[in-house]
């Protein structure tokens, strides 16, 4: 069993950033601004799947930075698997949504300055709420764990989980309905999405957000190669954080964020 955790901690790495340190992004384009967001994470990024419009906390942002551009803003929809793929392949010119800064993509994409900061939480139904109170009580052999494929949720769960059965889905929407029916148990996610779904959906329960079980933060990503747009985009964060256009935006959005 741990040999295969180990195997699929490997495939997971090797498809978020499938690509090596030699490949050059393309420069941006002058008039458009392609950005790269798998449209499944609200509150930061979500796809309305009927009318394909686009909204939350990264949407706005993006357009924020089109217009301190002076460029038009074109969503390119990707999966959390495919993210590093696609961006490095030149399908966009940067990468917004739910992106945690890790080592591994620091070592394959140029980082924004940090956006907002988060962590690691259980969200977990709220009949529950006495059962599951840490990642040691998760980590038993009649617990499901659902998490999304190839984002940092799941290279948390497979690395932290040696007993609790862990359930893989193809996309961010679906552990919230495996929650509610009784599929699963558990999803380990960031603290602005548990909390999130636990205001939308009362049987849920962010379990003590305030103190992740890892801290991390949000950041966007850009391919390497591209070092004079990544310091425009922190010139533009520098701007609208210090006009009070982040924090708006979080409001507007409903995003806490802990300290």
């Amino acid at each position: 069993m741990k040999i295969l955790k180990v195997i699929g901690m490997v495939i997971i790495t090797l498809v978020l950033c499938s690509c090596n340190d030699e490949q050059v992004a393309p420069k941006p384009s002058d008039k458009l601004l392609r950005v790269l967001t798998a449209g499944d994470y609200p509150p930061l990024t979500w796809q309305n799947p009927e009318t394909g419009k686009y909204s939350g906390f990264a949407i706005d942002m993006a357009h924020s930075l089109g217009m301190y551009l002076n460029k038009k803003v074109v969503f390119v929809k990707t999966t959390w698997a495919e993210l590093g793929s696609d961006l490095m392949s030149g399908k966009a010119d940067i990468a917004m949504g739910g992106i945690t800064a890790t080592p591994l993509r620091k070592k394959y994409f140029l980082f924004s300055a940090p956006v907002m900061r988060t962590g690691k939480t259980l969200l977990i139904r709220k009949a529950d709420k006495d059962k599951y109170k840490t990642l040691a009580d998760v980590d038993q052999k009649d617990v499901k764990v659902v998490e999304n494929k190839g984002g940092t949720n799941e290279i948390f769960a497979r690395r932290e989980l040696k007993n609790a059965k862990l359930i893989i889905v193809q996309n961010n929407t679906v552990p919230f309905d495996y929650l509610l029916s009784g599929k699963a148990d558990v999803m380990i996610t960031d603290t602005v999405e548990a909390i999130y779904k636990a205001n939308i959906h009362p049987e849920l329960y962010a379990v003590d957000p305030q103190n992740p079980m890892e801290k991390s933060c949000k950041i966007y990503l850009i391919p390497k190669g591209n070092k004079a747009f990544q310091e425009k985009v922190n010139e533009w964060l520098q701007t609208v954080r210090a006009e009070g256009t982040v924090e708006k935006y979080m409001k507007e959005n409903k995003i806490f964020v802990h300290k």
